[in-house]
């Protein structure tokens, strides 16, 4: 059994406890804290899912499990004895408030980290080195992916789609030759100021020589 469904069992057991009250301030004070136990419970599942999304890709993440469940166990020792009392139900938000923060901060303070070395490993320069149409697809990809990784606190669905993109992305780099004349030219362009009288003829035969190259060299005089 999940947490969730824990939790959903106590506040419906402490929701029935509370149709047996005497005293209708209590019944209705009980309510509208099982009404805001219940709110902080769904707030949790977003984190929890990225918690678990975020491990499962790999990101080393502290364990958080003893935060998650105080709550809950709060709640569970209170519904045991019968009627819950306020303070309790207070107490079991106010745990439950305290999972949410920490299961965030465990995501927000390793999410990106990871993700930035992921894209630092991918070498995404050799990204200009695709043909066009492969090229437009990779930067949109390459666009994307830098997005997900400054996200403070990712969605579950951003995480799958940052390791689908990641994957498809070096499927489509992996054929490329980083080390053939062609690539070093080019790292020697990016890696500062390279005038015209700085290549070869042979160098700039080969930069005419591929279009898809080419068409992203910018001249200007200085």
């Amino acid at each position: 059994m999940s947490i969730f469904d824990k939790a959903e069992k106590l506040t419906a057991r402490a929701r029935t406890h509370t149709e047996g009250g005497k005293e209708r301030a209590d019944r209705q004070q009980i309510a509208t804290m099982l009404g805001q136990l219940e709110e902080e419970l769904q707030r949790l599942k977003d984190p929890i899912a990225s918690y678990v999304a975020a491990r499962s890709a790999g990101v080393q993440l502290p364990a958080v499990s003893a935060e998650v469940t105080a709550g809950i166990e709060v709640l569970q020792g209170r519904v045991e004895q019968g009627l819950p009392t306020p303070q309790a139900l207070r107490s079991a938000r106010d745990r439950v408030r305290q999972s949410i923060d920490a299961v965030s901060q465990a995501v927000v303070a390793s999410w990106r980290p990871w993700s930035e070395n992921q894209l630092e490993s991918m070498q995404l320069a050799s990204v200009s080195l695709l043909p066009i149409q492969d090229r437009k697809r990779a930067e949109i990809i390459v666009s994307r992916l830098r997005g997900a990784a400054v996200t403070s606190l990712p969605s579950a669905p951003v995480i799958a789609q940052f390791l689908r993109d990641v994957g498809d992305l070096q499927r489509s780099l992996e054929h490329i030759d980083r080390r053939g004349p062609l690539a070093r030219l080019l790292d020697r362009i990016r890696a500062g100021q390279v005038t015209l009288a700085d290549l070869s003829r042979d160098e700039v035969d080969l930069l005419l020589s591929q279009d898809d190259v080419a068409s992203q060299i910018v001249l200007r005089l200085v």
